[in-house]
Parts: C-alpha cells; structure tokens; sequence
C-alpha cells in the first residue's frame, strides 16, 4: 500500500512537471483537438487584433512606398541644360573626344555644306518609323576667331544630319534636290559670300559598320560615324570633328531638300540610387511583415495556452480518479 502512494505520488510529480505530456497519457483525451489555431483566429478578440495589425501594415507598407520614391531618382543636380545652343568650337573642338558636358548638347556652327559629300544613311528611326537620312560634310570655322567658310579652302570638317524621309527613293530625290541647289549656290558665289549659321544636337560617333548594297548598285551605310564618314569625302583637308550634329527643322538646308526634320529629343538625365532611402523602404516592409508574424505568434500563443489548461483539467480529473480508487 505504502509502495502504490509512494507511485502514485512520483507519477504526480512528473505529470506536474511535464503536463502536455501527462495529459496525452490520460485515457479519452486527444491531445491539441479542438480549439483548432485556426478557430482561435477567427474568435472577434483575434479578428479585431488582426485588423489592427492590417492598418499597422498598411502604414508600414505606405512608408515603404514613400522611401523607394525616394531612392531611385533623377540625377538633376549633376545634369546639364543642354537646350541653350552654345558655340560648337567652344564647346568642343575639333580632333577631341565629346566630352559628357557636350554629348546632346544644342550648338551652333558657321559652316557650307559641301555637296560632292551627300549621301543616304539607312536604318534611321524618326520616333517610330524607320527610314533614311540625308547626311553630308559641313566645312566650318570657328566664326568667333574671325575665320572665313567655304567650301574649297582649308576648313575644318563636321558630319551633320539634315533630315529624314521614309523611304529610299524619297531620300534619294532629296538628296539630288538639295545638291543641284548647293552646286549653283557654289556656281554663283552666295554660298561662299554668305555660309550659313546652323543650330542642332551634338552627338558623338555611332560604331561604324560595313555598308549594304544600295539599290542603285552603291553602298549604303547604317551609321553616322565621321571616322568612317571622313574617308568618303573629297573636301577634308582640315581637321574633324569626332561627333556630328543632327540639324535642327528650322534649317535651310532641310527646307531646301523637302527632308522631314529628325526627331532628336534632349537627353535624359540620369537616375541614381539612394541606397538610405532603399535600406529605409527594405525595413519598412520588414516590419509589416513582422506584424502580422507577431499576430500569428500571439494567436499560438494563447491556443498552445488554452490546450494546456485543457491538460491540466484532464490531470486533475485523472488524479482524482486515481485517488477515489
């Protein structure tokens, strides 16, 4: 008798200590049965918590949205106005690489257009619609230093774009247009009397690639690159000009060709990353996600703490029963 107390009473002992356990040894109980975690979430006290921790998350993910914002952005402090047409020579010189300043930039030049160098540029878009340039070789002078323009004496060299037509025949006609007219300007005198000051876009070289057949049986090129450009043009004894320009509309030599003019939109400036403002939107969302892990934690929390009640309950019936006997 003694010996089934003293039992009894160690068994009471570790039950004690480990109720879940001993509560699973008890007959007729189902450990972790119901309340389910999932009817303990859908109780109004849990519910009520769980909207809670929605508007908290929204204010969280809210905060997130402000920060990233912030942190992708465009560089306007290290951008420059490049609508302002600035002298090409003082800008960037002949015979030096376009420089970040120069690169889109609008610029002015004093120059003749030399129309033994015409030709056609394919694979040109003009917004959206594919098509050809007219191109050719400017002979300019730096007009500030007092240096006169023409086409046969010792100037220097610019390959500019004129403008744009949709198709190669359209260009081609173009093309003949605008030459008869250079060549009896250049016949009677007014060219060389009179060179034009032209506004555009300073862009630097495109990578030269081999030229395809022309439908003429000629070579017709893809790109605008003045090294490659510089080999075709009779007139180049001077020095030239590693970019070209794009000429603005408003040109003579455009209107003169019936060329549509060549969409050449101001540069972008470039964007940079905040990384504060990134890490800062990063642990917002962080935390929204803890909020609702925090709900959930809680919500096991109380049914691990229901269940051990349950257990204990059970216990205490079971050692009662125990003792009665």
């Amino acid at each position: 008798m003694h010996e089934t107390h003293q039992a009894q009473a160690i068994a009471s002992t570790k039950m004690a200590e480990n109720p879940t356990a001993a509560a699973a040894q008890t007959p007729g109980f189902a450990p972790l049965g119901e309340p389910t975690l999932r009817q303990i979430m859908l109780r109004p006290k849990w519910l009520a918590a769980l909207f809670a921790v929605l508007l908290i998350a929204a204010g969280f993910a809210s905060l997130a949205q402000w920060q990233m914002s912030h942190a992708i952005r465009l560089d306007q402090e290290n951008f420059v106005a490049t609508e302002e047409p600035q002298p090409l020579y003082q800008l960037s010189p002949p015979q030096e690489p376009v420089r970040e300043l120069a690169a889109g930039h609008r610029v002015i030049v004093t120059g003749a257009l030399d129309a033994a160098s015409l030709q056609l540029i394919s694979e040109r878009r003009n917004d959206t619609e594919l098509g050809y340039w007219v191109a050719g070789q400017l002979r300019t002078a730096d007009a500030a230093a007092g240096q006169a323009v023409a086409v046969t004496e010792q100037n220097d060299n610019l390959a500019v774009a004129i403008g744009w037509a949709a198709t190669e025949a359209e260009a081609a006609t173009a093309l003949q247009r605008l030459q008869q007219h250079l060549m009896v300007s250049a016949a009677s005198g007014t060219q060389q009397a009179t060179p034009l000051q032209l506004v555009g876009r300073y862009n630097p070289s495109e990578a030269p690639r081999p030229p395809l057949p022309a439908s003429d049986g000629g070579e017709l090129y893809t790109t605008l690159a003045p090294g490659q450009q510089l080999n075709l043009w009779a007139n180049a004894s001077g020095d030239t000009f590693p970019g070209y320009v794009v000429l603005d509309a408003d040109n003579a030599y455009t209107a003169t060709s019936g060329l549509l003019p060549i969409h050449s939109p101001a540069p972008e400036p470039v964007e940079k990353i905040n990384w504060l403002n990134l890490f800062y939107a990063i642990e917002w969302v962080i935390f929204a996600g803890f909020a609702f892990y925090f709900w959930v934690r809680l919500c096991r929390d109380a049914h691990e703490k229901e269940h051990e009640i349950l257990h204990l309950q059970a216990l205490e019936s079971a050692n009662s029963a125990t003792q009665k006997e």
